[in-house]
């Protein structure tokens, strides 16, 4: 496998970063935090959508809600290239997968995306972790550990704790098992309690039996009793039919006397009605000069009405023209005014223009100087920056001194103690004296902005009165607009009302005439009003008149249509005596059918209690039956747990013994290869102790000198690494990533460890180097140069 590129936006200290790795040897170089670790974090979860902090951590904290976060990785496996992408979008941070084979998509969704990738890598996240990166660490404290507790963290790394758990599992559940079958041994029945139960469901049999017998003879008795029952009831519903007919002829003929009550007292208030219509008609003729009076006066009135109002008009029409002229002027006066201030101020925009590019040309030279300052700002803050970080390393070093060992790779400091000091002195030295000579430039550069600020002030005071100036220009002509639509608008006016005038100026009024034909009117008024009401009533006359009539027929036919009612009443035959004897009858008969149906319910009962007896007697004995069928069950799967323990603990001594062979046999290879022979058998023995062969004879890993400890602490984690692997179902990693493996050796032993990795690098397509020491940049072919720019970490491929 090889591991092509891989894109970041909005990942924890990256913003938008693009990475390409090569094949072969590639060092990762850059200070502590810079954002090393964060690329391998990357590609794990790119790899399997798992990360080991909260989402909200992962997302780069200047990054706002709605930037996404977005990892996508490029690899090639076996001549296919894959493309994964893994996003998280939105406030909740939610989920998104995507999974692309030669540029073709083949899943979407993170369970689909993590097994298609399952499929490809052929390894889960806890072996990718253990063996595609590794850690001079892990094995480092390997070394120092005891042989058990070296054996618990090696078959960790190899996954066979995972044996061991299920071995647990498995003991557990077996103990399980026989705590279940002695807890149902001691709930089964005795023999003599299933005997007595058999006894008791016998005697429970027989007396049903009886029970039966009765219930069959209730039953028929009670039959009977109910068809005697219903016959009664059949006749007594023909005499409540019979019944119900009187009743409802008798409702019928108290509505028809109601109805004749109610037409005859309709008939009397129509005929005094009609009387009193009568009265109206002779004394209407009487009222009927007056009327014909009062409508010429009130015609008469309403005209000299007409004449006042237009004559008012007119008068006010004169008053509102000799208004309107006044406006007028006073407008013209005021239009006057404002053509004067306009003409004043039509030079102002020229002046404005001139200034304005005097002003551009200042700023452009102060934006000038400005940059100048920034860069010197720049220098002189990367520059302490420098001194701080060297101050701080040249403190620690004196604070822990020449023997002990390097604060960040735990190695013993010796001769590299006084190169470390005289070299963090120089870089504080050379540093300080490029300060200095930026802060005069800083001074000189900070003078020039001074006068630059007060010019453009000046400038722009004399922009700001051309502009109120302009402003104020604007205003008068939009003024001068509004002053002529006014004295157009009264033009209007004043045109409008002297034509109107012209129209009614030789309308004259008498209010005296107009009194007099408003007091005439209202004498005549009453007299008006009362006709109108009588003429109003009267049209009804002939109507009330039909009406009677109608009323004296409609109460022949009530009279005729009581007559019927009471003949069909007298036809009926109803016997209410006999009516009433029947419903007492009844009723007896229903409460003696009622104790009857009670008696068979009684029965029931007694049934239905002895038949649950039955069940429940009959539900213990095959409950104990079903129990001793069941602890049969458990004895067999108990049996197949003891069986399953002795097989589980055969297979793990067979794993171990084949798995520190294999591991011992790679690392030897290996260790063989790099030392060139003069150490051979580098192994794990049975008991878990690492040791190796020098001048044909077994010694302990732990004799070695610094150097070669680490060379076969190397060699023994890239064989777990492959080991690792190889159970998980891969050939060929493809590519190996290791975590600080020079620490603080010397020149010597980091050119050992070097070209240990060179040979390494046979067996893999890629190998990565993470190291924070910049005194092995420059012996790496390759290398990813990791920094802070501006808050973000940037990555430059350097060869």
């Amino acid at each position: 496998m090889q591991i092509i590129s891989l894109v970041l936006k909005n990942f924890k200290q990256y913003k938008d970063e693009t990475i390409k790795f090569p094949l072969g040897l590639l060092g990762f170089i850059g200070n502590n935090g810079s954002g090393k670790s964060s690329i391998f974090e990357a590609i794990s979860l790119a790899f399997y959508g798992r990360f080991e902090s909260n989402k909200e951590m992962i997302k780069n904290d200047k990054a706002s809600s709605k930037d996404h976060l977005l990892v996508e990785l490029q690899f090639e496996d076996k001549g296919k290239i894959y493309k994964v992408i893994r996003e998280l979008r939105g406030k909740n941070l939610k989920a998104e997968s995507e999974f692309f084979i030669d540029e073709f998509s083949a899943a979407t969704g993170s369970k689909s995306v993590n097994r298609e990738i399952l499929k490809v890598l052929k390894i889960d996240y806890s072996n990718f972790k253990n063996s595609f990166f590794a850690s001079q660490k892990e094995v480092t404290s390997l070394i120092n550990l005891t042989g058990k507790e070296r054996e618990t963290a090696i078959r960790k790394m190899l996954g066979l704790e995972k044996l061991d758990k299920l071995d647990e599992r498995i003991k557990e559940r077996s103990k399980d098992i026989l705590r279940e079958i002695k807890f149902n041994e001691e709930n089964l029945l005795k023999e003599s309690e299933l005997n007595s139960l058999l006894e008791e469901k016998k005697k429970n049999e027989a007396g049903l039996k009886d029970i039966i017998t009765n219930h069959q003879l209730a039953q028929k008795t009670t039959d009977e009793f109910a068809k005697n029952y219903e016959l009664l009831k059949k006749e007594l519903s023909t005499l409540a039919e019979l019944k119900s007919q009187s009743d409802s002829y008798k409702k019928d003929i108290e509505l028809v006397n109601e109805r004749i009550s109610s037409n005859n007292k309709n008939k009397t208030q129509l005929e005094k009605e009609i009387i009193e219509l009568k009265r109206m008609l002779h004394e209407l003729k009487e009222l009927e000069p007056n009327s014909s009076e009062y409508l010429s006066e009130n015609k008469l009135y309403e005209e000299l009405l007409k004449r006042k109002s237009e004559f008012m008009k007119k008068v006010e029409l004169q008053k509102n023209i000799t208004h309107q002229k006044e406006n007028r002027d006073e407008l013209l006066k005021e239009r006057n005014e404002l053509n004067e201030n306009i003409e004043r101020l039509s030079s102002t925009n020229d002046k404005l223009k001139e200034n304005q590019k005097l002003l551009s040309a200042k700023i452009e030279v102060k934006n000038s100087s400005i940059k100048n300052k920034e860069l010197i700002n720049d220098i002189i803050s990367k520059a302490q920056g420098i001194i701080d970080e060297s101050s701080s390393r040249l403190d620690r070093i004196k604070e822990i001194g020449k023997s002990s060992n390097c604060p960040e790779c735990e190695r013993p400091l010796e001769d590299h103690y006084d190169d470390l000091i005289k070299k963090y002195k120089n870089v504080i030295t050379v540093n300080e004296k490029d300060i200095k000579l930026k802060q005069t430039d800083l001074k000189n550069v900070n003078a020039e902005l001074v006068n630059h600020e007060k010019e453009i002030s000046e400038l722009m005071k004399v922009e700001s009165k051309y502009e109120n100036e302009i402003e104020q220009r604007n205003k008068f002509i939009n003024e001068l607009k509004v002053i002529d639509l006014k004295i157009k608008k009264t033009n209007e006016i004043i045109a409008d009302n002297e034509k109107e005038y012209i129209r009614l100026k030789e309308i004259e009024f008498d209010e005296k005439s107009l009194l007099k034909a408003e007091k005439k009117r209202n004498e005549l008024l009453p007299s008006y009003e009362k006709y109108n009401d009588f003429k109003s009533k009267t049209q009804q006359f002939p109507k009330r008149e039909e009406q009677l009539k109608e009323i004296i027929l409609n109460g022949k036919e009530l009279i005729k249509e009581l007559e019927r009612l009471n003949q069909l009443l007298l036809e009926i035959k109803f016997d209410e005596k006999k009516y009433s004897e029947l419903k007492i009858k009844r009723e007896k008969s229903e409460l003696e059918l009622s104790d009857l149906k009670d008696k068979i319910s009684k029965i029931s009962s007694e049934i239905t209690i002895v038949k649950v007896k039955l069940s429940e007697i009959e539900k213990e004995i095959e409950r104990d039956k079903s129990q001793k069928e069941f602890i049969q069950q458990l004895k067999k799967k108990s049996n197949l747990y003891e069986r399953l323990k002795g097989f589980i603990s055969e297979f793990k001594a067979k794993i171990t013994s084949h798995e520190l062979p294999a591991i011992s046999y790679e690392a030897s290879r290996l260790f063989s290869e790099i030392t060139k022979n003069r150490y051979l058998n580098l192994k794990i023995s049975s008991d878990f102790n690492f040791l190796v062969s020098r001048e044909d004879k077994e010694v302990e890993l732990q004799t070695l000198s610094g150097g070669e400890k680490d060379l076969a602490s190397l060699c023994l984690r890239v064989a777990i690494s492959k080991r690792i692997s190889a159970l998980a179902g891969r050939t060929n990693m493809g590519f190996l990533a290791l975590d600080e493996v020079f620490g603080s050796q010397d020149e010597e032993r980091r050119e050992e460890l070097m070209n240990a990795l060179a040979k390494i690098a046979s067996d893999f397509r890629q190998i990565f180097v993470v190291s924070h020491n910049q005194d092995v940049q420059e012996i790496f072919p390759q290398r990813l140069s990791i920094s802070k720019v501006n808050g973000f970490s940037k990555v430059v491929l350097l060869s």
